[in-house]
């Protein structure tokens, strides 16, 4: 069954109560109509003006920057590494894909990503303003995900979606089995957004009060993975765990990574068959389609001039079922060539090294933890990339990530000013930094 774009009469009284949200919650709860449409409005929902698509978070995001800037809240925000990369990336993927095409709908279609990922990574950390903000962030995804439970257990048990009557797609099936996504466009989507969710959670029932609601958040993540009956969010859920439970050897992350990508090079030099065979070799649910990743990682590399240079319109000539680009990584070639490509790695790498170092560091125990369920996440994007050419609601939390890494990164800089102040100087620095943030946090 195909989804009903256009915005259904239920999800549109959910848009305006969304917007009032917008502009009446606290600036610190700024970002829960966010997680609410991440979390229960199908993405592919929008109102059509003219040839303009308004998709109901890009509606939310128009709503939450004219929110502060009537209200004169906007901060001014150090401009660290991660920050430019993130902007460089976005112009530079837009830019390219306008050039290739040189048409009006192209530069229209742009603008609404750029809207989409630079408002959503604007607002976020325009609203992240100390570490109780980003423990607010994953609290308010907790109580969503426990709700959507029942719904997806009725899916499971029934093969009909719930969320229909809102436009989200059918209950899909495969191998007898259904493959349950409650409010998202597909159930690889559900559950990978689940399962990035699933260390973060662990991070807040392991430093927080109250343990009892994100334990049941990490059961209720770890089920709609499940549930979602594909591989990709299974062995996403895997790794995240995996580096999860080895929170103490966190110092050692970078001789892991560089053992890792080490092996993986070493097993391309032994094996027969390149080492991306072993995406369709390793199954982890019957009927997994790991040999159309294998095709298309495959016809990426022969194909590379075709690409490197901008991007492409189709890669339908590649070979049967290869239109369907279900690899983050080549789907980013794809739209802007290899320069996009780099820039969107980058800030990725940045992003992991920024979290991962910050969990390192000497600060309190629940900013260790934290930092490291960030880091985790991040890597578990990373993974599901391979599986997965990511679109719908999981992009809004892929860029609320990207914004609450660039708010560790900024906490390093001044971690690190701190460090290089005499001691002399140590108490009246952090006085006044204190000040600045509480300056900010108040207007």
């Amino acid at each position: 069954m195909t989804p009903q774009e256009t915005i259904t009469s239920a999800t549109a009284l959910i848009t305006v109560v969304l917007v009032i949200l917008i502009f009446t919650l606290p600036r610190r709860y700024l970002l829960v109509p966010f997680v609410l449409t991440a979390c229960f409005v199908p993405a592919d929902q929008h109102a059509s003006l003219f040839s303009l698509h308004f998709y109901v978070n890009r509606i939310l995001v128009f709503s939450g920057i004219l929110r502060i800037l009537i209200r004169e809240e906007a901060r001014v925000i150090r401009w660290t590494r991660l920050d430019k990369l993130v902007l460089a990336w976005a112009l530079v993927g837009s830019s390219l894909y306008i050039m290739r095409t040189l048409e009006l709908q192209s530069v229209i279609y742009k603008s609404g990503v750029l809207v989409d990922i630079l408002g959503m990574y604007w607002i976020t950390r325009q609203t992240i303003l100390s570490w109780d903000d980003v423990k607010q962030v994953v609290t308010a995804f907790a109580p969503c995900v426990i709700l959507l439970v029942p719904f997806v257990a009725f899916e499971w048990s029934t093969g009909r979606n719930p969320f229909i009557f809102m436009g989200a797609v059918g209950t899909m099936w495969r191998e007898g089995d259904f493959r349950c996504m409650a409010s998202f466009r597909h159930p690889i989507v559900a559950g990978s957004f689940m399962a990035c969710l699933v260390p973060l959670f662990i991070s807040m029932a392991v430093t927080a009060q109250r343990k009892t609601l994100y334990w049941a958040a990490v059961a209720g993540a770890v089920f709609v993975a499940l549930a979602s009956n594909s591989s990709t969010p299974i062995g996403g859920l895997v790794a995240v765990g995996l580096l999860v439970a080895a929170f103490r050897y966190r110092y050692y992350g970078r001789y892991v990574a560089l053992g890792f990508f080490g092996s993986l090079a070493a097993l391309h030099i032994v094996m027969k068959a390149p080492v991306w065979s072993l995406l369709y070799r390793i199954q982890i649910v019957p009927g997994s389609t790991g040999y159309h990743r294998y095709l298309l990682i495959d016809a990426a590399i022969r194909h590379l001039s075709e690409w490197a240079f901008w991007g492409m319109e189709s890669t339908e000539h590649w070979g049967w079922g290869l239109f369907d680009v279900t690899n983050h990584y080549i789907l980013e070639g794809i739209r802007g060539g290899l320069l996009s490509l780099g820039l969107f790695i980058a800030v990725l790498a940045v992003a992991i090294h920024a979290t991962g170092g910050y969990s390192a560091r000497r600060v309190p125990r629940d900013q260790q933890w934290l930092c490291w369920a960030l880091c985790a996440s991040l890597v578990g994007h990373c993974i599901m990339f391979i599986g997965l050419g990511y679109f719908g609601q999981i992009e809004i939390l892929l860029y609320m990530t990207f914004a609450l890494a660039g708010f560790v990164y900024e906490q390093n800089i001044l971690l690190e000013a701190a460090e290089r102040v005499p001691r002399a100087g140590a108490a009246s620095y952090a006085l006044s930094v204190g000040s600045r943030y509480a300056g900010a946090a108040l207007r």
